[in-house]
């Protein structure tokens, strides 16, 4: 028997393409290859695999649409319209070109076909359907276009349209730099701060990216200024009772500038505030102490940007003479009547009487001041009386400076207050100008601390001055232990006796030292005139004496001038 062979036979394959749902083709096979003798399998063809680069867009943006078959020797043919179009918009009809570029011009749903035409002229279709979202517009923003260097900006990014899920990335870059600075990738962050470090502008980039992958970006230009504190202080080493202005001055920053001033007053830790923020440019500053003091100025601009400035002050002890005198010649422990005696003592001792410039009609305008006094250790009544006042006043003592006439002629003198009494003082008549010659040293009690009583014989008080009434006698026992004992101990000008004895031994001290001149000085009724002049020749070994008598300051004593001959 014959084996029984098989013969093959092909059937031609015909690929129909049904309609495309939802951009996916479904295929079916029309025609199916036989094989003689064999059980063939059925293949399913899909000859258009054409595809898109996004299943939806932001309008702006771009969509590639790739045209791609499992067929050899393919051409393809591109098409699109709104979807609520009817009519077809040819990108590109059939050619080997295996893909294209679409750029959406409205915000709406776009259909989009590519057709695949294999090489026996069979054309197979796929279509996609891209939304299109509306535009992404970046409303992004700074928080200002204008700082002072020091303070911050704040970029704050915001957008709208697009598709949502937005995130943000910021850039900044000086304006002469090419280079940009990332403050931060995109993420969802939607605020970022930063400092510029330099005052100079700046560039500013914020970049939004939507959910499509869209990005749009905003340009925005910052100016950062420097705000220069020029303040300054008039002096910075001042005496006590002097002032320091402090001047508000500024350049740069933004808008008009605000000025504040402080002090920290020595061992203080905390600060005073003299005038706060205002537009005043100056302030006075007496300070109350010397020390150590600390000043601030303060400027502030427009923005809220405020700069110090820092001065140092040294508020030092006025320079006083008479300060610097008292403080040499007086101490805590002296009674009152001695820190007058002392300040009496100096002016005679250390001062001459302007008598050359009195005689001629020049007397300098120094001669009539205390400070002349101090400088020049010359003087009239008036700086006589004038240095003395500030020279008690050092010491702590009331005093004043009276003015009338002194034998007729205008005269200055002092009163001054001693143990709760006031008494009147005449410093000039007790530097006494002696044979047509002012000479220092020329020491006189005689206007020491008198009443109104003794000094009114030669002193006549001007009617329309104040004045202290002086009726109070000089406290005796204080002037002799305290005032005249110096003089008597040292052999000088003043000896106190209450006897005959004291007197001789007067008289001996007085022609030891070569003097012929001396004062006593005697309680009324102790002894009588003869006595006294007997017992001084006696012990001084001169044969002849003469004496003029002067009342003393107050009753019951008696003053007595004695002249060897």
């Amino acid at each position: 028997m014959t084996a029984k062979r098989y013969t093959r036979k092909f059937f031609t394959a015909a690929l129909a393409l049904s309609v495309m749902m939802g951009g996916m083709a479904a295929v079916s096979v029309s025609a199916a290859e036989q094989v003689s003798g064999t059980a063939a399998s059925v293949v399913a063809a899909v000859p258009n695999s054409s595809s898109v680069s996004a299943s939806r867009i932001t309008l702006g943006q771009s969509i590639t649409v790739k045209g791609a078959s499992e067929l050899n020797g393919c051409t393809y043919a591109y098409f699109y319209k709104k979807a609520a179009d009817t009519k077809w918009t040819t990108k590109k009809n059939f050619s080997s070109t295996t893909s294209v570029t679409l750029t959406p011009a409205t915000a709406t749903t776009y259909n989009i076909c590519v057709k695949v035409k294999d090489a026996g002229g069979s054309v197979y279709k796929k279509y996609f359907d891209i939304p299109v979202d509306t535009a992404l517009v970046n409303d992004s923003s700074i928080s200002s276009d204008s700082i002072t260097k020091g303070q911050k900006v704040t970029m704050t990014g915001a957008a709208s349209g697009g598709s949502g899920d937005y995130t943000y990335a910021f850039f900044c870059k000086k304006a002469a730099d090419s280079k940009w600075m990332t403050k931060q990738d995109f993420s969802s962050n939607a605020s970022v701060a930063f400092t510029p470090a330099a005052a100079t502008d700046y560039d500013i980039c914020i970049k939004v990216k939507d959910s499509n992958g869209a990005v749009a970006k905003k340009y925005l230009k910052l100016a950062v200024k420097l705000l220069v504190n020029n303040s300054s202080v008039s002096e910075t080493e001042i005496e006590k009772g002097n002032s320091v202005i402090l001047k508000g001055v500024a350049s740069g920053g933004n808008g008009s500038c605000q000025y504040a001033y402080f002090v920290k007053k020595p061992n203080s830790s905390s600060w005073t505030t003299l005038k706060n923020f205002s537009t005043v440019k100056s302030v006075r500053f007496t300070p109350d102490n010397v020390g150590e003091y600390q000043l601030c100025i303060k400027v502030k601009d427009a923005t809220g940007a405020v700069v110090k400035q820092y001065f140092d002050l040294s508020v030092i002890k006025p320079f006083n003479p008479a300060t610097e005198i008292v403080e040499s010649i007086i101490d805590n422990s002296m009674t009152e009547i001695q820190k007058v005696k002392a300040i009496h003592d100096w002016l005679v001792n250390n001062v001459e009487y302007d008598i050359e410039n009195y005689n001629n009609g020049t007397i300098p305008d120094t001669s009539y001041t205390a400070e002349g006094l101090f400088a020049t250790h010359k003087a009239v009544c008036d700086g006589y009386s004038k240095a003395f006042v500030k020279m008690a006043e050092c010491a702590g003592l009331d005093s004043l400076r009276v003015t009338g006439t002194g034998n007729g002629g205008p005269h200055a003198w002092n009163q001054v207050k001693v143990d709760g009494k006031w008494y009147n003082i005449d410093v000039t008549w007790d530097d006494p100008v002696v044979s047509g010659e002012a000479l220092f040293d020329n020491l006189s009690y005689d206007y020491f601390l008198i009443p109104d009583s003794v000094i009114q014989k030669d002193h006549i008080f001007d009617k329309d001055i104040f004045r202290q009434n002086c009726i109070t006698p000089q406290p005796f026992d204080k002037l002799i232990d305290e005032v005249l004992a110096d003089d008597i101990n040292s052999h000088k000008y003043w000896y106190y006796c209450e006897n005959t004895n004291d007197v001789q031994k007067a008289a001996r001290a007085a022609s030891g030292d070569g003097m012929k001149t001396f004062t006593l000085i005697y309680p009324k009724n102790s002894m009588n005139d003869n006595e006294i002049m007997m017992a001084a020749c006696r012990a001084a070994g001169y044969y002849g004496a003469s004496c003029e008598y002067m009342d003393w300051k107050f009753d019951g004593y008696q003053q007595m001038i004695i002249y060897f001959s």
